[in-house]
Order: C-alpha cells, then structure tokens, then sequence
C-alpha cells in the first residue's frame, strides 16, 4: 500500500485502526514509540522521556534475541518549558520485517510494534469502515458490526423547519454521517471531510476495493465510493429549491445523552442556511462530480449541476451567517467567507473550465498564501492542493505559483519538525479542542507536496508526525481506539458510551491532547 494512503485517510476522518499484538508485552511509559509499526523504509524513532541512558537496543519478540543497537540523543525540553528530559533515538536501519520492543538500560522495554510492507493495512481499510458506523437512520446489523451492532435511531424524515432556514413547515433529510461526539449532522463538517475522502479517491483510484464488509460491499464499486456516497446523498437532501444548502441538522432544546440512536427521541430539525454551508457543499459536490463521473455519470451530471447552482446562491449571498440556534447542537461560527469561495470556485473551475469561476480565484493565485492547516473554518488550502495536483486549463505559470507556495509552506514545516522534540509540526498553542486534527491537516499539506515534487524529505516528516498519532508523544497513547497496547476507553462518542460492547467502536482517534482541559476534569501534575 502506497504510504500516503494512510495520512490522507487520517486527516479526513479523525479515525484510524490497528490490528491485535500476538504477545502481551507492559511496556515502559517512559519508552514511546509507534505501537502499530513501521513500513521496512520508513523513519523509525523511538522517544524517551526522563531516562538517563543515551543507548538503545531493538529486540525481536519472537527470538529474543537483539537485531540493533542505536545511540539515544538529548531533544531538548518540550516548547522550552517542560522539565522532562527528551531523548530520541533513531532505528531506520532496521528494515528486516517483524515483531520488536524497544530495550533500554537491559530492563525497560517499549510496547511491541511490527515492521512489515503491509503494516497499516488494517489501519487503512478499517479508518473508511469507521464511517459506517457513523452513518445515521439505518441500523448496523451484527453482521457487519459486530458486537457494535445497533438499532435504527434518527429517521430524520420528518423534521422542523427552524426559522433561520427562512422556511416553514417540515423536511426529509435522511442519512448522513452523525458529527464524532454527538447525533448532529453538520454540512460545514462534511464539506472538509467529505473533499479529503474524494482527493484520495480522485488521486488514488484504486487505494480501496470493494470488500470493506459494509452493505454495499460486493456491488462492483470501490467501498470508499460507497461510503462518500451515503454522506453526498445526505448533503443532497440539504439543498434548498433556490440553491442555497442548509446549515446543519439538531435538536434545539439541549443535547442528547449519551443513549444509543433509537433512544433519542427529541424533535430534531433543519437549522439555518449560510454561505459557508453553501460553498461546503458546493465545493464537495464539484469535485464529486469528477470523482463519480466514471462509475456513475448521471449522478456525477447531478452533483454537477447542484454545486453551481449552490455558488450562484453564494454569489447572491455572500455574507449569510451561521444560525444563532446552538442550543443542542454546534455553532461553528465562521464570518471569513473568503476561502470557501476561493475553494468552490477552484474545485468548479477544474470541473468544469468555466471562465466566470477563475474570474474568482485568479486574484489569489496571484499571491497565493498558506498562513496554517486546513481545517472547518478554514478550507483555501484545499483549492490549492486541487489546482496543484490536478489537470486543469489553469495557466501554468499560476500552477508554479501555487505549487511553490505549497512547497515553502513544506518545508517550514519540515524545519519545525526536525526542531521539535517530539518530531511533529506543533506548538504549544496548536493543542486546543481536536489537535490531532491540527496535525493531520499539517501533515495533509506535506502529503501534497510529496505527490507534486516526489521529494521523499516530505514522506520522513509524515512518518515522524504519524507517528505521534500512534504512541510515540507526550502521553505514551496510540490515540485510535482498539489499536495500539494503550488506547483511550472512554471517547467523546456516544454510540460507544452508550453500547453494551466494553470496547469503544474501533478506529477512532481521539481528539488529543487540549490545553484547555474543557472535559471538565482535574489533572495531577504528574
């Protein structure tokens, strides 16, 4: 499996997965390394924390015995404040395929990881899975979920017009994907994540087969195909006659418990329609109208033909705010409309060549500029990746524009990694609600400059920053639930709270680490 498939699938879904250790092995929590493993070429680092020792060795779990020896380095101190004392050590000369633990001082040993040509398989396949079980009014039967099965909940055919949408009376928009903590379905989401899912669809064709073990699996499409499809069909149900796409689908009077979907039962209903909601769907259905246009033709036509009508009503709209109504439900405010015009009319102009949409980003890709990850509230980056990656009629001397821009960008974050302790692309102020978002995003940005230059400097930094994701950061974690020896057990998600299974649903990524503790809770110093 080509090795940004992974990274692609990470920074869209917040959900990952990992496969079962043969040997249960109590690792060192001052040991942190990567606990699902390496590809044979890979960066491989191990980090140690508070340890005197400047020597490390790596040690095969089934022999015993000691297939490399490497010197531990100090790093330095965490953004210059932390007291803890950080070493790393590298061990990329290991390439033989198998199962080790990293051994320091002739006692501590690290959790065990595998090196092997297809080690993230699993982490791969299972990431797109875990957006079935994400899906809203239809139930996950046993057979394809496991001991997470679960009842229908949310039919969603019956729901109120709030008065934000400036509509009336009632609406159908069933399907969809449920936001990851809660029972809402927001567009301003799915705009982000929907676009990733499809770059990799539009990038990597054949990254996915159709043998997910979801219920489509078996009808002659690729399971990634089906799966952006279900969450397309919804976005097509929040479309309004004029264009514009409505914001988001909650109740109003509170949120839900942490109960199952058929046991919220509160009135839900339609909320709000904004020029952000319209220019994430707009953007989303563009650049799905390419993505189908080979497998499905007239519903690639039909994507077509919404996303520019749902920029027309951005055009008449440009200024239309996000719904006050955040009662049960998230706000996402968002009053910088400028990057999801820039990133619709990019991806409607690949589309379709249309001169009336490089009227609109001509301007910017004069002067392009990356100022940090893409993420909800921020999408221009996703307009560059596109018309840097992608055929279009743009001019080349534009296209250059943009790829040197992606390429400095890069490699700023290259120097930020190599500077950081924990090799990854963050600061102290980048750990706020959903870090490894921030992360992922970065490392989204070195995955497209990798695939316009092949410079594999770009592919080092993404195996460092994955990974942090997978155990080797500050709090010895592998962040995805179910995969790794130390995974969280309790996520903000509510199917898995509410469950009778004593697992979390697996591949999750938790959010991450948050300086501004919002859970609530007291934290020790130690």
């Amino acid at each position: 499996m080509t090795r940004i498939y992974l990274f692609l699938v990470l920074a869209a879904v917040l959900s990952a997965a990992a496969c079962e250790e043969p040997e249960v092995i109590n690792g060192e929590p001052e040991i942190r390394v990567n606990q699902i493993g390496f590809y044979p070429e890979a960066v491989k680092q191990v980090i140690t924390v508070n340890l005197p020792e400047d020597e490390f060795s790596v040690r095969d779990v089934q022999s015993k015995t000691e297939v490399f020896r490497g010197k531990l380095v100090r790093a330095g101190t965490w953004d210059g404040t932390d007291e803890k004392s950080i070493r790393v050590g590298d061990f990329s000369g290991l390439t033989a395929p198998g199962t080790y633990v990293i051994q320091v001082s002739g006692a501590e040993v690290s959790y065990p990881f595998t090196i092997g040509a297809d080690v993230y398989h699993d982490v791969f396949h299972a990431a797109i899975k875990s957006y079935y079980f994400q899906r809203a009014s239809v139930a996950i039967p046993e057979e394809y979920g496991g001991v997470w099965a679960r009842k229908a909940g949310h039919p969603d055919t019956d729901l109120v017009l709030q008065e934000e949408t400036g509509r009336t009376g009632r609406w159908s928009s069933p399907g969809g994907w449920y936001d990851a903590g809660d029972y809402g379905k927001y567009v301003v989401n799915a705009g982000i994540t929907v676009w990733t899912l499809q770059a990799l669809a539009e990038l990597y064709p054949d990254a996915v087969g159709d043998n997910l073990d979801i219920p489509e699996s078996g009808n002659g499409r690729s399971d990634l195909l089906d799966e952006i499809k279900y969450e397309l069909d919804w976005l097509i149900t929040m479309q309004d006659e004029d264009g514009g796409v409505f914001f988001k689908v909650a109740p109003i009077r509170g949120w839900p418990g942490f109960v199952l979907p058929e046991d919220d039962l509160a009135q839900r209903y339609v909320i709000g329609k904004s020029t952000t909601s319209t220019l994430n769907f707009a953007l989303a259905a563009a650049q799905g109208a390419r993505v189908f246009q080979a497998v499905l033709p007239d519903y690639a036509a039909d994507l077509k033909e919404r996303a520019v009508r749902a920029f027309a009503w951005a055009e008449q709209h440009p200024t239309a705010a996000e719904p006050v109504e955040a009662e049960g439900s998230g706000s996402y405010g968002d009053t910088e409309y400028g990057d999801e015009f820039f990133a619709a009319a990019a991806e409607l102009y690949i589309t379709t060549g249309d001169p009336h949409y490089f009227s609109r980003i001509e301007a910017t890709l004069k002067t392009p500029h990356i100022t940090g990850p893409a993420g909800w509230q921020n999408v221009n980056n996703l307009g560059y990746f596109s018309l840097a990656a992608l055929p279009s009629a743009l001019p080349a001397a534009l296209r250059e524009a943009v790829t040197r821009e992606i390429v400095r960008y890069a490699d700023a974050l290259v120097d930020q990694i190599n500077a950081n302790p924990y090799r990854i692309p963050m600061t102290a102020e980048d750990f706020i609600w959903g870090s490894n978002s921030v992360l992922l995003n970065e490392v989204l940005t070195l995955g497209f400059a990798f695939r316009i230059t092949d410079d594999t400097r770009y592919l080092a930094a993404i195996d460092m920053s994955v990974d942090y994701i997978f155990g080797k950061n500050a709090v010895g974690y592998s962040f995805v639930t179910g995969y790794g020896s130390k995974t969280p057990m309790r996520p903000h998600h509510r199917p898995s709270r509410a469950g009778s299974a004593r697992d979390p649903v697996p591949g999750l990524l938790a959010g991450g680490p948050n300086r501004n503790q919002e859970d609530g809770l007291m934290y020790g110093t130690e």
